[in-house]
């Protein structure tokens, strides 16, 4: 019989998170948990299997460089359950989780964890696998940090789900700094977030005019270098926004059945956002 649920768990460098949090999940019901690890560096893999030889861990060798859409799509490829909750290392759960929670789920929902949104879970998304399969998982086209999930959440409820807060709280979340989310990244943080913040805007705006959350990867790609390229043009230059304006289709040439609220006519497509800084540290105060 097949979980109910799968908790996918990316890990790169986060060893000693998982020796805290995944006690918790040892005696959870009707699931089953898949450790991604992605390259550690720390013996991830050899510690799972030998303290939790049930747990099912996914080796990934040679990435130096960590893509969270990619180890998380790795993990969302070997969950058998029902639904799959992709979750963070650092994040503790009750116990009882599962079973608090297992009654109180919707196929016409996605959840995302934690009243308070707290940043550290903001990350963390319960969704059905077949729907999570449906949309093609996460894109990996996203480098670096951060809006890869924003953009799953998009394309979770432009395919007619809607989001819903758990029942359930997270008990606890280890703190650590923002070094330590960019440790395994190969690219400047305020690069990073500024091109993955332009790829969205303009990516939800193009699957808005096609009607398609599923672009084809060719036009993801050259769309992600184009706004690379934007965000790096306007650091050298000094400016405090980047924008990407692509040419559109003639109206006949695509379908007229809009996604739900949203209608565009324009021939070119104008995306500007503010280019990500990272905040200015607040002086000692006597």
């Amino acid at each position: 019989m097949a979980p109910i649920i799968s908790f996918v768990i990316p890990c790169k460098g986060r060893l000693d998170h998982l020796k805290e949090t995944l006690p918790n999940l040892v005696d959870q019901e009707s699931s089953e948990v898949v450790i991604v690890d992605y390259d550690c560096p720390d013996g991830t893999k050899e510690w799972v299997n030998h303290n939790y030889p049930r747990f099912i861990v996914e080796k990934v060798e040679n990435r130096p460089e960590f893509n969270l859409s990619k180890a998380r799509n790795i993990g969302l490829h070997r969950a058998t359950g029902d639904w799959v909750f992709f979750l963070d290392a650092d994040i503790f759960l009750s116990k009882d989780f599962v079973s608090g929670i297992k009654n109180t789920l919707s196929t016409n929902h996605y959840y995302l964890l934690g009243k308070e949104r707290h940043i550290g879970s903001k990350g963390s998304v319960l969704v059905q696998r077949e729907m999570a399969l449906a949309i093609k998982g996460y894109d990996e086209n996203y480098l670096g940090y951060s809006w890869e999930d924003i953009d799953f959440f998009t394309r979770l409820t432009y395919g007619g789900l809607s989001s819903q807060l758990l029942t359930e709280e997270p008990i606890g979340i280890i703190t650590h700094s923002d070094d330590a989310r960019v440790e395994h990244y190969d690219i400047n943080r305020m690069q990073s977030i500024s091109t993955n913040r332009l790829y969205t805007a303009v990516k939800r705006d193009l699957m808005r005019f096609y009607n398609n959350i599923n672009l084809s990867n060719d036009v993801l790609v050259s769309l992600r270098n184009n706004c690379e390229q934007s965000v790096l043009n306007a650091i050298e230059k000094g400016e405090v926004t980047a924008s990407l304006v692509t040419t559109l289709p003639e109206e006949k040439d695509v379908t007229t059945n809009r996604l739900p609220e949203y209608s565009l006519f324009r021939r070119r497509l104008h995306v500007e956002v503010q280019l990500w800084e990272p905040p200015v540290p607040r002086p000692d105060l006597d």
